[in-house]
């Protein structure tokens, strides 16, 4: 593997991954006068949506297959939750870490990936 492109010139495949994070805005802000008017009483969820396509290419830059992965993340505000919203900072990283496993699982269901002799 190379994450550098300079390096991964010598390579069969080549697998180019979009992340993209997204909200929608409207709904956080209704969610966020809501909690907040009401001094975090009144319990609101937030969703973040995270959207990760990946295009498996050849040796050559030719398009062989694209795999798309969608997850999300649900997170309560509330006076009674603040003191475990430490923890909350990692599950990003495990939701983006659980879809590029998958990504690497389904890759290799399909063939693509074969051990050498």
């Amino acid at each position: 593997y190379a994450i550098d492109k300079c390096q991964g010139k010598n390579v069969d495949y080549t697998i180019q991954l979009d992340m993209l994070h997204y909200a929608d805005n409207s709904k956080i802000k209704l969610a966020s006068m809501i909690s907040g008017l009401s001094l975090l009483l009144i319990p609101v969820a937030v969703k973040d949506n995270y959207k990760l396509t990946a295009k498996l290419l050849d040796a050559n830059g030719n398009e062989i297959k694209t795999y798309v992965y969608d997850d999300y993340i649900k997170t309560w505000i509330h006076l009674l939750f603040f003191p475990f919203g430490v923890a909350t900072f990692k599950v990003p990283n495990e939701v983006i870490e659980n879809m590029i496993k998958n990504l690497y699982n389904d890759i290799l269901n399909d063939n693509y990936l074969k051990y050498s002799n």
